[in-house]
């Protein structure tokens, strides 16, 4: 079976359920493909540990994200690990792309991570438009 032949089959799938079903059907899916990333079984993917306790990176919440895709055939954030930093909240929050707000809507508990205040800070990306013909920032010092 394809990836948009899966996709269609999971949506179908989850159509024909109750809604506690559905959650717990996208809850399996996304511990699945947690628990293959990290090299483990599903069972070991507690839903409530962030997705950082794990040791994921960028990359492995790219990849997450890029299987999630795939499997559901949604257009999903790349920063949904960081939006929704539990395997938990990323099953609620792909149920309701594929289920969105109507007569009945599952309410996703609000999860607190805390940081420790001695964790590096990692820049991702950074832009800037420069003004006047100027193309670095020595250059943009030069004119100020």
């Amino acid at each position: 079976m394809n990836g948009a032949t899966e996709a269609r089959t999971f949506a179908r799938r989850l159509a024909a359920m109750s809604e506690r079903d559905r959650y717990d059907v996208s809850l399996q899916l996304v511990r699945v493909e947690t628990a293959e990333l990290l090299g483990c079984e599903p069972h070991v993917v507690d839903p409530d540990r962030p997705y950082q306790a794990y040791g994921y990176n960028s990359l492995a919440a790219v990849e997450l994200t890029r299987r999630l895709c795939i499997a559901t055939d949604l257009e999903l954030p790349l920063t949904l690990l960081y939006d929704y930093p539990t395997p938990a909240a990323v099953a609620g929050y792909v149920l309701s792309e594929l289920d969105p707000p109507g007569e009945q809507q599952l309410e996703i508990a609000a999860v607190e991570v805390s940081t420790r205040s001695d964790e590096p800070i990692a820049i991702v990306g950074m832009a800037c438009h420069y003004p006047g013909g100027v193309s670095s920032p020595a250059q943009l010092w030069e004119l100020v």
